[in-house]
């Protein structure tokens, strides 16, 4: 079975996704990611085609343009334009195209897995372009260029990601009170989030687990008079 952790993304805050947001690297050359980001100091082509901030013509393996990719990556988080998480996080993503939207996981996966077999290559691909990128990664630290896989129909995933889509908005209302990011399509473990159970009551949001065969209520989350809320979480222990 492959193996596969969370991890600690780096992302932009939600209010400059749509100045960094790009197309990936290998759909496009480099004149046409310099005109695409023309005016636009924190497109992530910057980093991902760096080549892009030099003079027209610049070798996009030039190892002036991996220094540049490392300069940039690091000044787009000195300036907040991305962001690491401060917890450990699968991911949910999304993608539209042609008015349908498919999700996914975003994972660490293990490199082992993939030389081993146990991840399926989905593609055959250069030599010199597995090394462009493998480059790219090793002086960043990072892996700015993620890879999709597939995986067999799930119904576990599939419920999880139904549940945290479906009730994503009234999450993220009721989490900004708290001062935490929310669920912006992200959470702390999936394991955390398949058992635990949550409700609404009187505009806050209320979670409730089960560790060890011991109850557990984190301090609800939302707007207004927490009291009632809290004596409803209180009868409900009692009666467990």
């Amino acid at each position: 079975m492959a193996k596969i952790k969370p991890f600690k993304g780096v992302r932009p805050p939600k209010e400059l996704v749509s100045e960094v947001a790009s197309r990936p690297y290998d759909v496009l050359n480099s004149e046409e990611a310099r005109k695409e980001a023309e005016g636009n100091e924190k497109s992530l082509y910057h980093i991902i085609k760096p080549e892009i901030d030099f003079e027209p013509g610049t070798d996009e393996h030039d190892e002036r343009v991996y220094d540049k990719a490392v300069e940039n990556f690091n000044m787009f988080q000195d300036k907040g334009w991305l962001v690491q998480d401060e917890k450990e996080h699968y991911y949910i993503y999304a993608q539209t195209m042609n008015g349908r939207t498919q999700y996914g996981f975003v994972i660490a996966a293990n490199v082992d897995d993939y030389m081993e077999g146990r991840i399926k290559k989905h593609e055959l691909t250069r030599r010199d372009k597995e090394e462009d990128r493998m480059k790219h990664v090793r002086i960043n630290n990072a892996n700015i260029e993620p890879v999709f896989f597939a995986y067999p129909d799930e119904a576990e995933l599939d419920a999880i990601v139904t549940k945290t889509v479906s009730k994503k908005a009234e999450y993220d209302r009721l989490l900004r009170c708290s001062g935490e990011r929310g669920c912006e399509y992200g959470f702390v473990n999936l394991v955390l989030w398949g058992r635990q159970k949550a409700a609404f009551l009187n505009d806050h949001l209320v979670f409730f687990s089960q560790f060890h065969r011991r109850s557990v209520y984190p301090f609800p989350v939302g707007i207004g008079d927490k009291k009632p809320v809290l004596d409803a979480v209180i009868a409900d222990a009692r009666e467990r």
